[in-house]
């Protein structure tokens, strides 16, 4: 699927599958409506349209951006008008980030991210408070299976947890990166819930070495090397200028990865 109008992306992304066929693509799965650049007209109008049985979506996701200017308000008057559930908040930080949103019902579920929202402490915090609110929570995750076994356990301590996002299944090598778990990780869309201790998988060291984006692709080489440009805040701009942190967050697509072939995928032409 792709951008409709610079408005929304419909997911899951069905190879050969026009943006508009929207009964075509529900013959495959039950999609949604994702990070839109929409007012609230043509949000709460998106909903409507999508409430239709013949659509039926699951939820319209970001269609107002939660840096935006008057946020809170202009995601809360969207959900009260829309009659398909509005999600937001896969960048938001914290409890103090959410609970806005949460109090003022200006979303029907949160979207957390639980390696940027605080960990699984802080995101159980969250989802805990949104419950008393009647808001449901999902989660997004994109990152390795260390983060996704975190969120797999915090998940299982939730109320109204729905489902948690997953954005590395076209990485052939994302279930090597550890051990000591049942593979594949996802089957049939579907978590086990290790039993072992702690998150119940343990780093494979050799193959995380492999695929580590260095010493070409980042700023310093090694693993779990010091870091001791981060023991004092840094800024955003001023960690880009120092190339501590690079731009592919802004290429779309599969995360940055090298391939079966060893071919790096998704890189981005300057860091």
């Amino acid at each position: 699927m792709g951008h409709l109008g610079q408005a929304l992306i419909l997911k899951p992304y069905l190879v050969g599958r026009d943006p508009l066929d929207i009964e075509g693509i529900m013959e495959s799965i039950r999609p949604f409506a994702d990070h839109g650049r929409l007012n609230v007209e043509a949000a709460i109008r998106l909903g409507q349209y999508m409430s239709t049985p013949a659509y039926n979506l699951a939820y319209i996701e970001d269609p107002i951006n939660y840096r935006a200017r008057n946020t809170i308000n202009l995601n809360r008057m969207i959900t009260e008008g829309s009659p398909t559930p509005t999600l937001n908040g896969e960048d938001i930080h914290g409890f103090k980030g959410f609970r806005p949103f949460i109090e003022a019902g200006a979303v029907d579920i949160i979207h957390p991210d639980i390696e940027t929202s605080g960990g699984l402490r802080e995101t159980k915090r969250i989802a805990d408070y949104a419950y008393l609110y009647g808001i449901k929570i999902m989660f997004h995750h994109a990152g390795s299976p260390v983060g996704a076994m975190a969120g797999v356990h915090c998940a299982c301590t939730l109320r109204d947890f729905i489902s948690m996002e997953n954005h590395a299944m076209d990485i052939p090598w994302w279930d090597d990166l550890v051990i000591g778990i049942e593979k594949p990780i996802i089957k049939d869309g579907h978590y086990t819930v290790p039993e072992k201790p702690g998150l119940g998988i343990e780093l494979d060291d050799e193959v995380v070495k492999k695929y580590l984006r260095e010493p070409k692709y980042l700023y310093k080489a090694g693993y779990f090397e010091p870091t001791p440009e981060f023991d004092k805040p840094i800024g955003w701009q001023e960690a880009i200028d120092k190339g501590v942190i690079g731009g592919w967050y802004n290429h779309g697509g599969p995360w940055i990865h090298l391939d079966e072939n060893e071919n790096l995928v998704n890189r981005a032409d300057r860091r």
